[in-house]
């Protein structure tokens, strides 16, 4: 099994992340990725490369897939039409607006589109999901660590911030955990600032969030469908699946969850597994990334990020002051 020592090694510092995350306030995504980072030297053995390469892309599949049993769609219901369509038209617009951005300050268009997916829907799992359902070769493992690494730092300071703004504009309770919700990126982040808050906050905080993980598989299918297109518009590209069997079993197990079809304890379980893989991920792309490579662009990608974080909380801000969530 020579897929065994790389994969070994990524599950063992996913475990540390999880670990010192336990003891120290830092999330245990940034924890996978220094971790690996550190460890880089070791990823460049040619024993490791087959068993990374397992972590960063089946593995992380399941991951994703495993992701559709923790929706149920029912519980969007209670959002009410006005909040659900605030919710997916900002995250449509902050996808297309923020990949634009990224592209004007002279991104490739791969990189851009992660970016702004991690942004616009739910952090690290859409920026991993998006890159997964692109062309080989069009997104580096650099861009994504690059992205992994912006990310958990924006979202962590928007964390203590939005429930300090949201305060000093007067949103109610609901209010609030709709604006956490729809625009904080990763759902830990959501959820604690809500809870923070308050319980209602915190609540609806959760639902909008869930909702943007929702629209994950329909975002990367489109993404797929696209790069499909130009892929075989041009010369010789690779052809990219219609329909990549991870993003049809996310359909899928969201479909049997909303059904209410999976047992509660068996949820826990996925969502906890969807944990893991995609800490695994993270670790051997930090284990398969130089530390130099981050700092190659300078400050520019973690500024594409703030200035798409911008644009999503600004749309949503907007919403909520035309007296949506009221």
């Amino acid at each position: 099994m020579p897929w065994l020592p790389g994969l070994l090694l990524a599950v063992g510092i996913a475990a540390a992340a999880r670990l010192v995350g336990l003891w120290l306030p830092l999330p245990p995504v940034a924890l996978a990725l220094a971790f690996g980072l550190a460890l880089s030297h070791w990823g460049r053995r040619e024993e490791l490369g087959p068993g990374l390469a397992i972590a960063v892309r089946p593995v992380l599949r399941v991951g994703v897939a495993l992701l559709g049993a923790t929706i149920s769609l029912t519980d969007f219901v209670a959002l009410g039409w006005a909040t659900a369509g605030l919710t997916v038209g900002a995250l449509l617009l902050t996808l297309l607006g923020g990949s634009w951005l990224g592209r004007r300050m002279g991104e490739q268009p791969g990189p851009a589109m992660v970016a702004a997916g991690a942004v616009a829907i739910c952090g690290a799992s859409a920026s991993l999901a998006i890159a997964a359902a692109l062309p080989p070769g069009s997104v580096k493992d650099r861009d994504i660590a690059r992205t992994l690494a912006g990310i958990t730092i924006v979202g962590s300071i928007g964390m203590l911030l939005y429930p300090l703004l949201a305060k000093a504009t007067g949103m109610s309770p609901h209010q609030t955990g709709i604006f956490l919700g729809a625009s904080l990126h990763e759902v830990a982040q959501a959820v604690a600032a809500g809870v923070m808050v308050g319980d209602e906050a915190g609540k609806a905080a959760t639902i909008v969030k869930m909702l943007r993980v929702a629209c994950l598989g329909l975002v990367v299918i489109g993404i797929g469908m696209a790069a499909r297109r130009g892929a075989e518009s041009g010369s010789g590209g690779a052809r990219v699946p219609l329909l990549p069997g991870f993003l049809l079993a996310f359909a899928l197990l969201a479909a049997i969850a909303s059904a209410g079809l999976i047992p509660p304890p068996l949820i826990e379980a996925a969502r906890e597994a969807s944990r893991w893989c995609l800490l695994v991920a993270i670790a051997a792309l930090g284990l398969k990334t130089s530390p130099s490579e981050l700092g190659g662009e300078g400050l520019k990608p973690l500024l594409i990020l703030v200035l798409t974080s911008l644009l999503l909380a600004l749309l949503v801000l907007g919403g909520l002051w035309l007296g949506v969530g009221r």
